[in-house]
């Protein structure tokens, strides 16, 4: 609810309609300066709404309101009550032809056909103006599990303490990008920054990143093997600069889109074939069968689904499903090798949203590890605030999630022609 209003109807009416009405409605009252007086009336909504005419369509009939009598005061100039002695006002008709209406009841009709729409108007638009008063005050909110509000020191401090932060993002927002540097230097601590955007490779491919001397940060990403094309150098750029010019170590976490793809194409076990015997090994010891518990499939199964527009067969999906499992399992595999390897520095993971979750992503895989806890980790997500559907509350999901404006791009399952 938004200011006592659904959150839907805030922006379920276009709004030039609305400032319409109250444009057409305010030009028919003149401020006229008289005595007046107050009548309450009731009067039966089929009379003010009338009937449906045969062929005027479904779409009128779905928008009626369900009550049945609006009740109000009506404000009349006093000069007309005399005419009020001795008639009932509940049992007039405001809808009967003009010639056996009073005069009073023929204003009352006029009044009623243009305020209703009024006041239908303001409702619309002052739900609209909250709704958008109460977003702008979530962006840059910090939420935890309980779905309690923390502030900005609270969450940096439980970040501070966590030696594996998960840092969630989407992939295409700017706004994402720019807080994922303020958060890392807000640290200020030694890090390793491992990254979704490079792939597991041969060895000598993490010696390559760290012991030489790059000139800059695209330099690093070409010889990470970043995909400029695909991830975008406008999106990730600052980072590669920020992590060459502080000299931060990086580690890559991906399996690349080759492997995933021939993962979830192979039938049966075959693809156990398409991975290499150490990370075969951490496999068969967390996710033999690279299958989650039942409800957390369901899960990632529907959010497949609904990414390829509901249009993907049973079969693939659940290909898809052990793709992403293999993916997820073996970022926590390279993540605690990068531990490993830097014992003294805090691993910062960059990985999609879908990745960092604790329920099925990388941080259910690594709580699954023998001798690992969940506080050894800390999950971040960073939603955009069109992904909510409500006010945050409780979700397991994150450890803490930070509201960020919102990403606007085109609907990919809507009709030629349409975008959100």
């Amino acid at each position: 609810m938004v200011c006592g209003f659904p959150a839907s109807a805030a922006f379920g009416a276009p709004l030039w309609n609305v400032l319409g009405c109250i444009r057409s409605a305010a030009g028919r009252f003149p401020m006229v300066r008289q005595k007046r007086a107050i009548v309450p009336l009731s009067v039966p909504l089929n009379q003010v709404f009338p009937p449906l005419k045969q062929g005027e369509g479904v779409a009128r009939e779905a928008n009626r309101p369900r009550f049945t009598k609006l009740r109000f005061k009506l404000l009349l100039p006093a000069h007309s009550m005399p005419q009020l002695k001795g008639v009932d006002l509940s049992r007039m008709d405001p809808m009967a032809s003009p010639d056996k209406l009073t005069p009073v009841v023929v204003r009352f009709r006029r009044m009623v056909s243009r305020i209703v729409p009024l006041l239908c108007g303001l409702a619309v638009l002052l739900a609209f103006s909250c709704a958008r008063a109460e977003a702008s005050t979530l962006v840059g909110s910090w939420w935890d599990l309980q779905g309690q509000s923390v502030t900005d020191d609270q969450a940096l401090d439980r970040l501070r303490d966590a030696p594996v932060i998960l840092l969630g993002e989407v992939h295409d927002s700017q706004p994402i990008h720019r807080r994922q540097i303020e958060l890392l230097n807000a640290l200020n601590a030694p890090l390793v920054l491992a990254l979704e955007q490079l792939d597991l490779g041969g060895d000598g491919e993490i010696d390559r990143l760290n012991a030489e001397s790059f000139e800059n940060g695209r330099a690093r990403a070409q010889a990470g093997g970043f995909d400029f094309d695909g991830w975008g150098w406008e999106h990730y750029g600052p980072l590669f600069d920020w992590a060459t010019e502080g000299r931060v170590p990086l580690w890559p976490l991906n399996l690349s889109r080759e492997k995933a793809m021939a993962v979830a194409m192979a039938d049966g076990v075959g693809w156990r074939a398409e991975l290499d015997a150490d990370a075969l090994a951490w496999v068969d010891e967390i996710a033999p069968e690279l299958s989650l518990p039942t409800e957390q499939q369901r899960g990632l199964v529907e959010v497949l689904e609904q990414s390829h527009c509901q249009e993907i067969p049973a079969d693939m999906s659940s290909r898809m499903v052990r793709a992403q499992v293999a993916r997820d399992v073996l970022m926590a595999k390279a993540i605690m090798a990068a531990r490993e390897a830097y014992p003294d520095r805090q691993i910062i993971a960059v990985m999609g949203n879908q990745h960092a979750r604790l329920d099925r992503g990388v941080g259910y895989w690594l709580a699954q590890v023998a001798g690992k806890t969940r506080l050894d980790v800390m999950s971040v997500g960073m939603v955009p605030i069109n992904h909510l559907s409500d006010t945050p509350g409780p979700d397991d999901a994150f450890d803490l999630r930070l509201i960020m404006p919102e990403v606007s791009r085109e609907d990919p399952c809507a009709p030629a022609g349409e975008t959100e």
